[in-house]
């Protein structure tokens, strides 16, 4: 949730409301209400829907998710507000969306990018966890706790349109849809020509030949439908 570098699930700790003390008294179903940026077809979206029965069966229908669509609740870098402020128990947040009043935010969002993969960053969250909880108590985010949900197969990945990367040369004259100066600089000093639009627009820019490939990651490959404009998808992590 800036490009998308890596997401948490801001959260209100669940523990009391799964205890078995408060469920014996539970006369019906506790509402957990989850906030939703994402668009529907995105997989944080899916994943939460899927989750939503399995949260019922688990609980013995003592609890049921209340799921609330692309900012219904909230806009994306408002979630942490809507936590706070009791509108949701749970959201998903992209922490560089906050770092204007949070500068440290935008730090701890670069980080996963610094591992090769999900299994290295998921080693490293115990240690991060307290430095995100501290920078929102000082803030007065009082009522928020953080929990890490991983991209899989790796961080930033190449989608090329009829040429398949073997080396970085092969970007060489290529148009890349690639956001914010950093990956734009990369493409740069590679040969290729960077384009910046959003991921919205990737679709119909590849299905016109007007880009040649996307950096991006798995959620744009699979949630943006991606796959069916183009032809490869190279994990590189950078």
């Amino acid at each position: 949730m800036g490009n998308l570098k890596f997401a948490v699930l801001a959260v209100i700790c669940l523990f009391a409301a799964l205890s078995p003390l408060n469920l014996a008294h539970a006369e019906k179903a506790k509402t957990i209400t989850f906030a939703i940026y994402q668009p529907p077809t995105h997989e944080y979206s899916v994943w939460i829907k899927e989750f939503a029965p399995l949260l019922a069966e688990m609980s013995n229908n003592r609890l049921e998710a209340k799921i609330s669509d692309s900012g219904t609740i909230a806009k994306a870098k408002e979630n942490i507000d809507a936590i706070q402020r009791n509108m949701a128990d749970v959201a998903i947040v992209y922490l560089g969306f906050n770092s204007a009043t949070m500068p440290a935010l935008e730090v701890v969002g670069a980080v996963p990018f610094l591992f090769r993969n999900d299994h290295e960053w998921l080693k490293a969250w115990p240690k991060i966890t307290p430095i995100v909880e501290q920078v929102l108590m000082d803030k007065g985010y009082d009522n928020i706790k953080v929990c890490d949900v991983p991209f899989y197969g790796g961080w930033y990945k190449f989608a090329t349109k009829d040429k398949k990367l073997e080396v970085p040369s092969d970007l060489e004259g290529l148009k890349i849809k690639a956001v914010g100066k950093g990956l734009m600089d990369y493409v740069k000093a590679i040969g290729g020509q960077s384009v910046s639009i959003s991921t919205a627009e990737v679709y119909e820019a590849a299905s016109r030949g007007l880009i040649q490939g996307a950096i991006g990651v798995h959620t744009h490959w699979l949630g943006w439908k991606q796959m069916e404009v183009f032809d490869h998808l190279l994990d590189l992590p950078i």
